[in-house]
């Protein structure tokens, strides 16, 4: 009787659950980076144009169609190219995809070390031929102490 029985199920659910976490740390990212952007439009507008904006809010609430227009598309196509040229933040996308990579090699070298298999191949080869170095180095000396 085997302890653990192999499942199909079992493989799909690993697949779904890694594809989810995908699409859901791709679309946290991608949303971050859009409020970047929007905080930038809002920040440019507070900071650097607090005039202009008041007489845009100003014109947009005369109830007057034609200034509440006329304010919008200002408004709009002026926010629009800070928005573009807010562009620059979608750079953010790559080194934040590299940074979590990175981390995700931390943690499952971690998980790993909890696991059955405490140390890789090579670090055990490499342990072993050290050992066998100094065991040959410390037979040598004594060989050569023996024959004074």
């Amino acid at each position: 009787m085997k302890y653990k029985e192999e499942r199909t199920y079992k493989g799909f659910e690993v697949w779904f659950h890694a594809l989810q976490m995908t699409f859901k740390m791709h679309l946290y990212i991608v949303l971050s980076i859009l409020l970047i952007q929007f905080l930038a439009v809002l920040l440019y507008w507070i900071l650097l144009r607090p005039d202009e904006l008041i007489l845009v809010l100003r014109a947009f609430f005369s109830f007057s169609y034609l200034h509440m227009i006329k304010a919008l598309k200002f408004f709009v196509m002026k926010s629009l190219f800070i928005f573009l040229l807010a562009q620059v933040t979608w750079l953010l996308y790559p080194m934040l995809l590299a940074r979590f990579k990175v981390k995700a090699r931390e943690i499952m070298k971690d998980e790993h070390l909890r696991g059955s298999q405490l140390i890789t191949e090579e670090e055990l080869k490499s342990l072993v031929m050290k050992r066998i170095e100094e065991e040959y180095r410390r037979y040598r000396e004594n060989a050569k102490g023996g024959e004074k």
